[in-house]
This record gives structure tokens, sequence and C-alpha cells, in this order.
């Protein structure tokens, strides 16, 4: 039997690292605290982002026309987003997250399933340009061109390391 050591980061390194997973955590709260998550209003207000920082990056989540229940909302809305949201929303809405805290590096695990492939490779890319070095662990094949190496664990304490793309 293996014996480890789980560990978690310290709440200050929201700033390094970042992690997506399949079931997206969706906050109570207003459509302005579910994006800036776990952030407070008082943290949002002190790093000097307005609300148009955030339909931007709705916008570049491809939410940005969110409807729910046949209505716009505005960021201060509070809905049930748990249950008002579709999945494939709620991956949108978790990669919005992701671009406001634009964290160094994000762990991305199997947490683009119910997104449309052409809308994927854009928050791929967009990852990119931001400078988020993306980590994913998924099944899909497709995304392989949207990174550099892949890592394959043998199940015994090794591992193979390939690099994808010359």
């Amino acid at each position: 039997m293996a014996v480890g050591t789980i560990t978690s980061p310290k709440p200050t390194s929201l700033k390094s690292f970042y992690f997506l997973s399949q079931v997206n955590f969706v906050p109570i709260g207003s459509l302005r605290e579910i994006i800036i998550y776990p952030h407070t209003e008082e943290d949002f207000k002190k790093s000097g982002k307005t609300d148009a920082d955030l339909w931007g990056v709705l916008e570049m989540s491809h939410i940005k026309d969110l409807s729910v229940n046949n209505e716009r909302p505005t960021m201060d809305t509070i809905l049930n987003w748990q249950t008002d949201l579709s999945p494939g929303q709620k991956q949108r809405m978790a990669f919005a997250r992701l671009l406001y805290h634009s964290p160094k590096y994000a762990v991305l695990d199997e947490c683009t399933n119910g997104i449309q492939p052409d809308v994927e490779a854009d928050l791929y890319n967009r990852c990119a340009k931001m400078g988020i070095t993306v980590f994913s662990i998924s099944h899909k094949l497709e995304l392989k061109a949207m990174h550099d190496f892949e890592l394959h664990y043998d199940g015994q304490g090794g591992y193979k390391l390939t690099k994808l793309h010359d």
C-alpha cells in the first residue's frame, strides 16, 4: 500500500495556481461574486477592477450574452446559479473566473466537456495569450493540439514525457 501526503497550496497562491475540475463549483451570490470568487467584493474594489473588466472576461469566456430564464442578468443579479446555468455555461463561467484571476498556472481537469470545440480552442488560446501555463487532465485527443507535451504516469512511480510538436 502506497503512503503519501496531500497538501494544499496556501490561499495566497491563487496568483500562481488555479484548478478547474470536471464538476464546476458555482458559489452563491451575485453574478459579480461568482466571477471574482474566492475574492470578496471588498477585494474586488481594492483591486481597481471594474464591472467593465468582468464583462470583458465574460466576453472572453463566450458567455457575455448570458441569458437565464429569458432574462439578461446584471452584475448585481442573484440567482440559483447552480441550477439556472447549463453545464456548458457553468464551464464557461469557471473559465471567466480563471481569466479574472489570471494565475501563472492552471490545472484543467476534464473541464471543457460541455463546451463546443471551437470555443474550447479559443479558451485555451486565450490562456496562452495571457501567459497562463495550462496542465490538462483529459481523455480528449483534440486537446493535444493545444499542448506542447504529454505526460503519462505508469502507476508504478514512473512517467513518460513526450514532446507533441516540433
